[in-house]
């Protein structure tokens, strides 16, 4: 029963401890470029990771480091390639998504908190995860959020790496940390994100029969510099799948498109079940006897195996 019982904590307290506010953050190295990323989704053996162009390149299967945090505050660092790419030089177009796999993918399985992308109802409670200045990733609120076009604005100004961060509010990843002006955080929002995620699109919009009144609404404000300290070079246009399946493996509302997708992994909250189990689970253990320095003592036993 300890050893049982030591592992279910153990296991909560890793989904929570690496969770900031249900969300998870991570770090991404590409050669001297580095920012962040966030998980989008983990799928059929599969991990789906959201940053920027300028931060992961353009170049399908392109390899690039990603790494978390676990549960006794040490660096975990995997392997993952480029499976997207999305880039506009000068417009506010400028995101990729990388791919985990395999015993990769397991590495680092419990630090994933997949939030997709899609809208917020209000501008309360946004927190962003990255890893400011290149350091391992840590959480920040943003304020002062204003979201009605490409590129929305809020406080305080980005920095360093934290180019790809994502954007959390009502359990969604609402925007996507690209740029800064020295005032303001300059980032993707999930209404862009949505549009420019497809390969018509961004053709669209590159074409130079595009209309002005939209190639002006997709201008980046002159003075946007990415939060990157060496950010990669791109190549324009849309590169990887040119069926959609991107935009489902990124959106919310889309996951019944996608039909290998697990119901327990997107269509079920199971982080709000385990915090709603943990009080019930902690009693029922000491009811039985189970001191805390015993749970403590059969948790670190059972996370070292």
């Amino acid at each position: 029963m300890i050893e049982a019982g030591a592992c279910v904590k153990s296991i909560l307290l890793g989904v929570i401890a690496m969770l900031f506010g249900g969300s998870s953050g991570f770090q991404v190295r590409n050669g001297n470029s580095c920012g962040s990323a966030s998980c989008l989704r983990v799928t059929n053996g599969n991990g789906y990771f959201l940053t920027n162009a300028h931060v992961a390149g353009t170049k399908l299967g392109h390899v690039v480091s990603v790494t978390g945090v676990n549960i006794e505050g040490a660096d975990v660092t995997v392997r993952g390639v480029v499976f997207a790419a999305g880039y506009i030089q000068g417009k506010s177009v400028d995101w990729a998504v990388i791919i985990v796999q395999g015993d990769a993918l397991e590495t680092i399985r419990d630090l994933c908190a997949p939030k997709l992308v899609g809208p917020a109802d209000g501008y309360d409670d946004w927190l962003t995860i990255g890893s400011p200045r290149c350091e391992r990733p840590s959480v920040r609120r943003l304020g002062s959020v204003v979201d009605d076009g490409p590129v929305g604005r809020g406080v305080p100004a980005a920095i360093s790496g934290q180019s790809g961060s994502g954007i959390f509010a009502d359990g969604l990843c609402v925007g996507l940390i690209t740029w800064s002006d020295g005032r303001s955080t300059l980032f993707q929002t999930a209404e862009a994100l949505g549009m420019s995620l497809d390969a018509s699109f961004v053709e669209e919009l590159r074409d130079p029969r595009c209309p002005a009144s939209m190639q002006a609404a997709w201008e980046l404000p002159a003075n946007a510099v990415p939060c990157c300290e060496y950010p990669v070079a791109c190549e324009d246009g849309y590169h990887g799948p040119s069926s959609g399946v991107v935009q489902v493996l990124c959106l919310a509302g889309e996951g019944d498109l996608l039909a290998d997708d697990s119901v327990d992994e997107i269509g079920f909250d199971w982080l709000s079940l385990l915090i709603k189990l943990l009080p019930l689970i902690l009693e029922f253990l000491a009811e039985r006897g189970i001191s805390e320095t015993v749970l403590l003592r059969e948790v670190v036993r059972c996370k070292s195996r």
